[in-house]
């Protein structure tokens, strides 16, 4: 979800049950790298927060929204490298920002989807679902 408030605190909250099914949730302190779609690279520092509820990465969100146009709404990121640094694939924008993503299944724990949200960002943060 890119929302306002994710933008104007520059941070990509991961879903919880992302985080923990890759053992992102133990990797504090460590980089993260996001791509777009052609490979671009950014590098994020892998943070934690509310006694360990929250897993997010920053800064760097709000720069990788503005470089890739990436406005309100909903897309999909894919976790394509686990380790040395972990990388997270933009690999899917949807083509109505507006529309829902799809469930995620249970099966499919290296992929999540977000919502781009003005609140998002303005924060430069992404909150993603638990």
């Amino acid at each position: 979800n890119v929302s306002a408030s994710s933008l104007t605190s520059d941070r990509l909250y991961l879903p919880l049950s992302f985080a923990r099914s890759n053992g992102l949730h133990k990797m504090k302190g460590e980089k993260i790298v996001l791509e777009n779609e052609q490979g671009r690279a950014w590098d994020l520092d892998l943070k934690h927060g509310e006694g360990g509820m929250q897993t997010y990465a920053r800064p760097g969100w709000r720069s990788f929204c503005a470089a890739n146009m990436m406005k309100q709404g909903h897309y999909t990121f894919k976790l394509v490298q686990q380790s040395g640094p972990p990388i997270i694939r933009l690999c899917r924008a949807e083509d109505n920002p507006e529309s829902e993503p799809e469930p995620e299944s249970s099966s499919d724990h290296f992929c999540f989807h977000v919502s781009v949200t003005p609140s998002s960002l303005e924060a430069d943060k992404l909150t993603l679902p638990r």
